[in-house]
């Protein structure tokens, strides 16, 4: 005798009536406010901090704001009462940056104990600005004698280290009027390789530690609008840049 299947019993509600859905349709509104109050909230934070931290969640997931995978997890501080303060100055220097800077320092103290300080300026990037007049006669390539001792200091600082050297040139706006320079171009450049021509047979200082460069009156340091800044314009830098030769 064949048994008759009772039809399935209905869902059962919860002792306060309500079915059992209810409960997980109330966490969603729940976790759906929390995700709107967190959403007000943030928007009232400064905008810096919410970029930190989100480079930070996407460096931690390994995504790149491109969309492509991170190797590398980089991880922020996102303390709000830290501040990130401008990197170290002696970690940014490299050695051959600090050699640079004691050559300068040194050959700028033996030309003023030799000149005067009024015959030699320091730039703020560090170019040694020696007068015309300390080397050349006017209008002229040629080395006067009288600064032999000058290029002579320069060369005895040189010889102790590994520094590259480059040599410019530069001259006034006044057009040249001797038949032997066409231009400013061609005195300037002149006076910057007869500099590099002494230092390489006088210092002796190897040649491929040296350049020169003339650049006639198309880089003045003051307005050529009078004869002391002429005078001014017309002057040979030394210029000691960053990485050996070697």
């Amino acid at each position: 005798m064949s048994r008759r299947r009772l039809p399935a019993a209905a869902p059962e509600e919860s002792a306060s009536g309500e079915a059992p859905w209810l409960c997980t349709f109330n966490d969603l509104m729940t976790l759906l406010m929390v995700f709107f109050v967190l959403l007000f909230t943030m928007s009232s934070v400064k905008s810096p901090l919410i970029k930190e931290f989100q480079r930070s969640l996407q460096s931690g997931l390994g995504v790149l704001e491109s969309g492509g995978a991170s190797a590398v997890a980089v991880h922020q501080d996102l303390r709000p009462d830290v501040q990130p303060g401008p990197p170290d100055a002696e970690e940014d220097e490299s050695p051959e940056q600090v050699e640079v800077e004691a050559v300068t320092e040194r050959i700028a103290r033996r030309l003023e104990s030799l000149l005067g300080a009024e015959s030699i300026e320091r730039t703020a990037d560090g170019h040694l600005r020696l007068k015309d007049n300390l080397l050349f006669s006017l209008g002229s390539a040629e080395l006067n004698r009288s600064g032999y001792p000058v290029l002579a200091h320069i060369a005895d600082e040189l010889r102790g280290n590994a520094v590259r050297v480059r040599i410019e040139g530069h001259t006034d706006n006044v057009p040249v009027r001797s038949g032997v320079y066409e231009s400013n171009w061609d005195l300037s450049t002149g006076r910057a390789v007869n500099v590099l021509k002494y230092l390489v047979e006088n210092g002796p200082v190897a040649p491929e530690r040296l350049s020169a460069a003339g650049y006639g009156d198309a880089k003045p340091c003051a307005p050529n609008d009078s004869e002391g800044n002429r005078a001014r314009n017309r002057r040979v830098e030394i210029v000691l840049l960053k990485g050996n030769w070697r």
